[in-house]
């Protein structure tokens, strides 16, 4: 029987296929390639060719109407400022039909992506529709008059963010005002943009200018038709099977599909016939009756439910887990109704199967004072979140391209990041950004669009949210890598710790505070995606916030939930000074981009370290004082008298600072993920660092300079995100060594060897190894404590001439299998501060480039030192990687491997690398003032 009920399956869906091809689909005409014009309202002269996607910064700059140069040169964010406060307007003419349909009974609209932000939309002079948010797709019908004649002229008249900003907050502040009214004065930014549903740091950040630009940002497309027509999918996936806490390949559960399918329906009379043929690639292909009726909702919603038989799908999982098997599902309605014309609309995603839970139980259920758990557990497994946040990539939307976003996020899981923090004050990323995180195996945390403010919630305000999260959680929901929705970025903590004058008033704001996030936001999401984790705001205590009625009275608590550490004025590279939290989904330490970038948007007059664009470029108030206290609490203070030279060096400097205290603050926290302190703290579960990418060259806390070169921190985190890790410590005399391995299998049989070395010499002074029979499996542990005088004799071996001393030495760390193959990265543990080490000046310098892979471009760089190097820094201006960068060169010669982004060879690269170590940092004298330094203090003690 069942082989006949197959045949009768197949049957039919080879006359569905029959009717699909012969039947007309909904007719979609793209507006992007109209012959746009731009112009401006108030500068009737100006008019220019536009584009869509596009801005009108990049529309007037390609017009050669901004001669001042690149949009991130010098001031330019002021130079242009005008735009912004300026009103513009994109037309073209629209033409409805080119013959090939008969659209006489068609619905007709138009359908916007995006445009930002606020505008009227108007065909010959007539207004069809508004528009007040960056984040919502619009759609407005065309009016019959405007179906028949001559092409009408379609309009977008662009209001200035900046001036309709100002006039909400004038407007609101008649009842009560809603803070900040203004970005801090450092950020050169423009003020309000809370009361404005566009990108918060277009109108200025501490990392980044103000750009607060219009456009259509986002495709936009005519659509014609006269059934029924498919505008979105929300698949939901859910499995019953239990599934193991370990990753198993063999592991493939049932299960339980149900798709939403909304669609705009034609203007009908009577309910509509049809059916929905469903297919998963090879795996599914099943058919659905239906009868749509017309609704006063904008969308109708058709449900679908099926199963998925065990054996047939494998997992996803995210990256150093398993694959990232994806799959297709396509929707095709197919209309059915005698009366009308046979029509078909079609729309397809692209899914994952996994599941995704935040384990917000009891540490100790007999001790419930010692809080919850913070974890995210993906099938099942406890993924510790190794990670950074990301933040828009250029100053305006359309600058960047999928080549970049596809560049940055490859760079993310190339430094062993299994997940990245789309930030609240940017932007919802393009859908190239979630299509390369699912094959990646990246999993997204996905704040909504609100950061470091209150927010109004007036009922058009809170209309407009609710159109903006409906949009986005439609577009994105299918998404295997979205891991969890956050509604809101530091505003819980804004709200508790009075940031903006709101203690007064407390109950007031908290009240808004829980209307727009908890009732609207969170409302919205979980009705359309409930299955998906949400958290109300980051940081936040998560379930105790919202016992407290959403806002903590300590929502830093390292008890529950996630933090954001940050702190310049205690020593950054000791390991003391950082918290045993749940989570820290924000940490970081600034530093400024290289020569080579700082070069593109400078000219000679900025190139030194007082000038007036390294003022200019430093938005975090007090920045450049904090920054430069770090570094001379454990550097040499560039002083050669030469201000180029030491330009350059003050910019590599701030990032060796950079690296080492974020690598010591990293490692701690990952050091963390298995031990219960008393009191309850520890059991960190993620490490997310502030941030990775840049939107322009200038200090910041990113780990990817403007156009993606590495920072020295890149690389170091290629390291300490390693999924198994040695991780060295100092506490006094003693040397704490720990071993991590965030794996779901343990490590066997591993050799873990210490040598003592001298800034003297290539020798070991000593080697000192332990056998571990394995490394457990998703656990942190300490496994070796030395005394530096009693074990490694540091007094007798590492003396010199003045006195014997900790900043001598240095101690290297091995960690290899039974086969002498390397379980983790190599290591180095300075046993004082480089500004007082016995550093001989070191020339490091190239002596061979060898091409590996002319197909792959991948080169070995040989490299030889005459003296033991510290922070040894290659660049070159041939875009690529290398192997590691800023290590310590303890061997006389090494190689390493660089992987070029460009066609380049040999010769190229040998010509182009420039090397710095921390030697080149001081003049000669400086060797002579460390020792004076420690002269005077050996007397003094």
């Amino acid at each position: 029987m069942r082989g006949c009920v197959d045949a009768i399956i197949m049957f039919r869906l080879l006359l569905l296929l029959m009717i699909v091809a012969s039947a007309q689909s909904e007719h979609v005409t793209s507006l992007n390639c109209l012959d746009w014009t731009l112009t401006s309202s108030a500068l009737p002269n100006i008019s220019v060719k536009g584009s869509v996607p596009g801005g009108v910064y990049s529309d007037l700059k390609k017009a050669g109407v901004l001669t001042a140069g690149d949009l991130i040169y010098r001031d330019n964010d002021l130079t242009y400022r005008w735009v912004a406060k300026t009103n513009w307007t994109y037309s073209a003419l629209l033409k409805l039909n080119d013959g090939s349909e008969d659209t006489s009974n068609a619905r007709v609209g138009l359908e916007f992506d995006g445009i930002d932000t606020v505008s009227a939309v108007a065909l010959n002079g007539v207004v069809i529709g508004t528009t007040d948010n960056m984040f919502t797709k619009y759609y407005f019908d065309i009016p019959e008059a405007d179906k028949s004649g001559d092409p009408p002229l379609l309009s977008v008249h662009l209001v200035s963010p900046v001036v309709w900003a100002a006039a909400q907050s004038a407007r609101q502040a008649q009842h009560y005002p809603v803070p900040p009214s203004c970005v801090p004065p450092e950020y050169h930014g423009e003020c309000h943009a809370n009361h404005i549903r566009k990108m918060q740091a277009s109108f200025g950040w501490d990392w980044g200018p103000a750009f607060p630009s219009m456009g259509i940002w986002r495709s936009a497309r005519l659509v014609q038709w006269s059934t029924a027509y498919i505008t979105d999918l929300l698949p939901s996936l859910s499995s019953d099977a239990p599934f193991p806490s370990v990753p198993d390949g063999a592991f493939k559960p049932a299960w339980n599909a149900s798709i939403k399918v909304f669609l705009r329906l034609a203007y009908l009379d009577a309910p509509l016939t049809g059916e929905f043929l469903v297919r998963l690639d090879d795996i599914v292909n099943a058919t659905f009756s239906a009868q749509l009726t017309p609704s006063e909702l904008e969308l109708s919603v058709v449900t679908l439910n099926f199963t998925i038989d065990e054996g047939l799908v494998e997992l996803w999982w995210p990256a150093g887990l398993g694959q990232q098997r994806l799959y297709d599902l396509n929707v095709t309605w197919i209309s059915q109704s005698p009366s009308l014309s046979r029509e078909t609309s079609t729309k397809s995603v692209t899914v994952g199967f996994r599941t995704v839970q935040l384990d917000q139980s009891f540490v100790d259920p007999v001790n419930e004072t010692l809080g919850r758990h913070y974890r995210v557990l993906v099938n099942n497994v406890m993924v510790f979140l190794r990670g950074s946040n990301w933040v828009p990539a250029e100053v305006t939307p359309e600058r960047i391209t999928s080549t970049y976003i596809n560049r940055l996020l490859k760079d993310a899981v190339a430094a062993n990041q299994n997940i990245i923090r789309v930030w609240g004050g940017g932007v919802y990323e393009a859908n190239a950004f979630y299509e390369t995180a699912d094959k990646l195996g990246l999993l997204v945390w996905q704040d909504l669009m609100f950061a470091c403010s209150m927010y109004p919630v007036s009922s058009d305000f809170l209309s407009s949210v609710r159109q903006e999260v409906r949009t986005q959680v439609l577009r994105l929901a299918h998404h295997a890598s979205l891991a969890l929705w956050a509604s809101n970025n530091e505003n819980e903590a804004a709200l508790r710790g009075d940031w903006y004058g709101t203690a007064a008033n407390f109950g007031l704001y908290q009240k808004d505070y829980v209307t727009l996030y908890v009732d609207t936001a969170r409302t919205v999401t979980q009705e359309l995606d409930p299955s998906r984790v949400f958290v109300v705001s980051s940081p936040s205590n998560g379930l105790r916030s919202e016992q407290e009625g959403y806002v903590a009275q300590n929502p830093y608590s390292n008890n529950f939930g996630d933090v954001h550490f940050y702190n310049y004025l205690k020593n950054g590279w000791d390991w003391r000074i950082y918290p045993a939290s749940r989570m820290v989904s924000e940490y970081g330490y600034q530093s400024w981009p290289s020569f080579r970038t700082m070069a593109t948007v400078t000219n000679a007059s900025d190139w030194t370290i007082s000038s007036d664009q390294m003022s200019y470029r430093q938005h975090h108030p007090f920045g450049n004082t904090e920054l430069n206290m770090q570094i001379r609490t454990h550097l040499e203070f560039p002083d050669s008298g030469n201000p180029l030279v030491d330009y350059k060096h003050y910019l590599y400097l701030t990032q060796v600072h950079q690296a080492m205290a974020m690598r010591v603050q990293t490692e701690t926290y990952r050091r963390r993920r298995s031990t219960l302190l008393e009191g309850g703290e520890g059991l960190t579960s993620g490490a997310l660092y502030w941030q990775l990418n840049d939107i322009w060259p200038g200090a910041s806390w990113s780990s990817i300079e403007y156009g993606g070169r590495w920072k020295m921190l890149h690389y170091y985190s290629k390291n300490f995100f390693s999924p198994i890790l040695v991780s060295p410590y100092i506490d006094g005399t003693q040397i704490h060594v720990w071993v991590i391995n965030d794996t779901p299998e343990p490590s066997a049989e591993v050799t873990l060897a210490l040598e003592l070395r001298s800034y003297s010499s290539f020798q070991s002074l000593s080697r000192t190894s332990l056998q571990l029979d394995s490394i457990a499996a998703q656990n942190a542990s300490e496994v070796w404590v030395l005394d530096v005088y009693r074990d490694l004799k540091v007094e007798q071996l590492c003396h010199d001439w003045l006195y014997a001393s900790l900043d001598t030495c240095f101690i290297t760390f091995t960690a290899q299998d039974a086969q002498g193959q390397p379980v983790a990265p190599s290591t180095f543990l300075l046993l004082g501060e480089p500004n007082n080490a016995q550093l001989k000046y070191a020339s490091v310098q190239v002596t061979g480039v060898h091409a590996v892979s002319s197909e792959n471009q991948t080169y070995l760089v040989s490299l030889t030192t005459d003296e033991v190097a510290l922070f040894v820094f290659l660049e070159t201006d041939v875009a690529g990687v290398f192997s590691e960068n800023g290590f310590v060169m303890f061997e006389s010669a090494m190689t390493v491997t660089f992987e070029a982004r460009r066609p380049t060879s040999s010769d190229e690269l040998v010509g182009s690398i420039e090397i710095t170590t921390l030697t080149h940092t001081a003049d000669t004298s400086t060797a002579w003032r460390r020792y004076w330094r420690r002269w005077l203090t050996r007397n003094a003690t």
